[in-house]
């Protein structure tokens, strides 16, 4: 919000005070849509593939997360919530509350899967562009929920509000998620960020605000500091309910 004050003086002058900002703590219920930063496929143990790249490709890939043989194929996903609205939340002094936190993915049209892990993961700084099968993210921390059935073109969706919250009240910005399956089936396969007309990988956060704390605009000088005759001063005063309140016989105006 910006707010501008005119002094209105005994012989009829009038000088404009310089706009005095101050932000509003949100109350309302912020819903955010984020896609991942980083997502690419690693073939851990195919000798083959194991030091391809894959962050280009359209596809996320899983397979034989128990490893018995080589076709262990993991995948990774990072997110960022250094953006206007979840940037704007965490400058406005308030404590986030999440409401919902959901991971949303399509499987691909060729084959179900089975089963389907998501996991959280120590690993943050990795490009996608540069992962393989060799430097892949490591520090698999705990597998967060898993999935079974999962149907050809589905829509699969990852309940992960606790997680998020976590994420939030220990003021983390970046972080990993990570996609195995216990299935040992080739082509097990989810659309990744660089597909198109598809669902990409979605995070979908419902956020709100609480324990906002009052903010107050005090009173500055007009710009004509030499004059003295005003009629009255003005303070203005903002508190959580976001109530200005002006004494005097100076007249406001809020912009913005």
């Amino acid at each position: 919000i910006k707010w501008r004050v005119r002094a209105i003086f005994a012989d009829g002058r009038t000088t404009m005070s310089p706009t005095w900002k101050f932000t509003v703590p949100k109350k309302e219920d912020v819903h955010a849509v984020i896609l991942p930063t980083d997502d690419a496929a690693a073939y851990e143990q195919d000798l083959n593939k194991q030091n391809s790249n894959f962050g280009n490709s359209i596809k996320l890939r899983v397979r034989d997360e128990l490893s018995v043989n080589s076709n262990r194929i993991t995948s990774y996903l990072r997110f960022s919530l250094i953006n206007d609205v979840t940037t704007d939340l965490k400058n406005s002094g308030c404590d986030i509350l999440v409401k919902n936190a959901s991971l949303k993915m399509q499987v691909f049209t060729q084959n179900e899967i089975n089963e389907l892990s998501l996991w959280s993961m120590n690993d943050t700084v990795w490009d996608e562009m540069v992962i393989t099968g060799t430097n892949h993210p490591d520090g698999w921390k705990q597998r967060l929920q898993s999935k079974t059935n999962v149907g050809i073109s589905s829509v699969v969706t990852f309940d992960i509000k606790d997680y998020i919250s976590n994420v939030y009240s220990n003021n983390i910005d970046v972080f990993t998620f990570g996609l195995t399956s216990t299935q040992n089936k080739a082509n097990l396969i989810l659309y990744s960020k660089e597909s198109d007309g598809v669902l990409k990988p979605t995070l979908d956060l419902l956020l709100t605000t609480t324990n906002c704390p009052s903010q107050v605009c005090e009173r500055r000088d007009p710009i004509d500091s030499t004059t003295t005759n005003a009629v009255g001063t003005t303070t203005a005063v903002v508190t959580g309910t976001t109530t200005a309140i002006a004494t005097g016989t100076t007249t406001g105006t809020t912009t913005g």
